[in-house]
């Protein structure tokens, strides 16, 4: 992305992700049974800045300003943090961690009131068969209530792996690039993610990237 001075921003953000075992067992994706079971460490070392990182924690989603739609619904969200660049404080990515119980949909949405490029990292299939679900074409038009609606098959959906992420589901326009709609946010017909019929919780991540910045 060029800059005033004609500089161009390069990098990159890497996570290291290692999975994890219950003890004495052999698995890689343990399986937790309820959200107060999935761990959560804080392990950034602020003390020779004089700061302090305040602890993470999973928060149920009705309890947020925004989730009065999921009362009694077995949906969890931990905000996480931002990066940006150290020089001009330029935003690079949100992350954020959900957990999401059996059988349920995280409720359709298409970010319309977003300003960002989305991709999923799935941490744990709880669930079995948990995923990111895609409205079908024929059912995009209809409002966010009418889609939540729909049944399972009027969605395509896609099962996560542990560690394995869906790519952009953002439209494109005829040059391959994000389609923009109003107000210049990136386009997405209406999605969620969708749990499955396992006895544990499915744990993934959301990376929301600044749309102005080449991927």
């Amino acid at each position: 992305m060029p800059l005033a001075s004609g500089a161009l921003l390069a990098g990159a953000i890497v996570l290291r992700i290692k999975p994890i075992a219950q003890e004495g067992s052999q698995m890689t994706d343990p399986g937790w049974k309820r959200a107060s079971e999935v761990p959560v460490h804080t392990t950034f070392d602020l003390s020779k800045s004089g700061l302090t990182m305040p602890p993470f924690k999973f928060t149920k989603v009705e309890d947020l300003w925004w989730g009065n739609g999921f009362k009694g619904i077995e949906f969890y969200n931990l905000s996480g943090f931002h990066f940006r660049f150290l020089g001009s404080n330029m935003h690079i990515a949100h992350m954020q961690f959900w957990i999401a119980g059996t059988n349920v949909s995280a409720g359709a949405h298409d970010h319309r009131n977003d300003y960002f490029h989305e991709i999923h990292i799935n941490l744990s299939l709880g669930t079995k068969t948990g995923g990111m679900s895609r409205i079908n074409p024929e059912y995009e038009y209809l409002t966010q209530e009418e889609a939540e609606k729909l049944p399972a098959e009027k969605y395509t959906h896609r099962p996560l792996k542990p560690l394995e992420e869906h790519g952009g589901m953002w439209k494109l326009d005829g040059d391959g690039k994000p389609l923009r709609g109003k107000n210049n946010v990136v386009v997405y017909p209406w999605h969620k993610w969708q749990a499955g019929e396992g006895a544990n919780v499915d744990v993934w991540l959301a990376l929301e990237f600044n749309p102005d910045l080449p991927l």
